[in-house]
């Protein structure tokens, strides 16, 4: 039993917001040379988030997407309030408007994924979490998310092909190996 309720749980012990700023505060650091007035106010929102002070950073959000209309960074982040606040179709409208403007982006891909299953809507759930592997195969989060998902259905052969290719690609990993 423990064995299912691992597989089944793989990539959620992740919060999904804290990935979102993770990668924002990343972003933040690699405009700051082309953009340091752009960097530093990203930067702040992450700073708030981290602080846990949701009304102003809210606040801050509107100012930000006021300086930075077309910034998909702004979406990010309004994406990551709504995901704390379990407002998941308003995240999913945030997340697909990146995914609009920027196909590739790795992060709302996996968001995009993660608010699809949790809506249970898994087949697009799958889909995205495909897309992120046709970018970077080694992610481990999709990975283990399709794999339980796979799992959850019943597809055993494909639960055993995911976990084979994470086992491979982190072979330290025991989880993953107690998993496969």
């Amino acid at each position: 039993m423990g064995q299912l309720l691992g597989i089944l749980g793989s990539g959620i012990e992740v919060e999904i917001t804290d990935l979102i700023w993770h990668c924002l505060r990343q972003s933040s650091e690699s405009i700051a040379k082309s953009d340091p007035a752009h960097s530093q106010m990203l930067e702040g929102l992450v700073d708030l988030a981290d602080a846990r002070k949701p009304s102003v950073l809210k606040c801050r959000l509107d100012e930000y997407r006021s300086a930075h209309p077309h910034s998909h960074y702004a979406n990010l982040a309004a994406a990551a309030i709504a995901l704390a606040d379990s407002r998941l179709n308003d995240a999913f409208g945030l997340l697909n408007s990146v995914y609009s403007k920027c196909p590739r982006n790795i992060t709302a891909l996996y968001a995009l994924g993660h608010c699809c299953e949790r809506l249970g809507r898994e087949a697009d759930a799958i889909a995205f979490y495909q897309d992120c592997l046709k970018f970077k195969k080694y992610l481990q989060f999709p990975r283990q998310r399709l794999a339980a998902i796979y799992f959850k259905n019943g597809q055993i052969e494909k639960t055993i092909t995911e976990y084979q290719f994470l086992a491979a690609e982190y072979p330290d990993d025991l989880t993953i190996l107690l998993m496969l």
